[in-house]
């Protein structure tokens, strides 16, 4: 379980160093293909706009490693958590079904932005608790 929590603390740590990454890059960037509405997302998150499209970024990356539909699979995110999808996670897969909110198997961007909301370290305590 230990290897599971650093796994999310890795996938943190990726969003938050995309984020910076992103936010520091040119101020003249287009909206990314896909990103219908960044500013409804950060209004429902603890995300800045800015946040919200270098998160979609990395949302990108990441479902697009097995097949490029704009969908994260239990395999994808598995592969984002520990570079293999050859090791089986209960929690692993206790965590996706978490974010899989609307429980149909996989996780699409505003799943995935809400889910992650919760890591960010000024998100309310009474949503880390939900």
């Amino acid at each position: 379980m230990a290897y599971c929590l650093d796994g999310l603390k890795q996938l943190w740590i990726s969003v938050a160093t995309w984020c910076n990454t992103e936010l520091s890059s040119s101020k003249q960037k287009q909206l990314p293909t896909g990103l219908k509405n960044p500013q409804a997302i950060a209004r429902e998150t603890v995300f800045s706009i800015s946040e919200v499209e270098a998160l979609y970024e990395l949302f990108k990356k990441i479902s697009s490693t097995v097949e490029d539909d704009g969908l994260i699979t239990k395999e994808e995110f598995q592969l984002a958590l520990f570079k293999s999808s050859k090791k089986h996670s209960l929690f692993a897969e206790r965590v996706f079904d978490s974010f899989d909110r609307e429980s149909h198997g996989v996780l699409d961007f505003k799943e995935f932005a809400s889910a992650l909301s919760v890591f960010h370290p000024i998100a309310p305590l009474d949503d880390k608790i939900d």
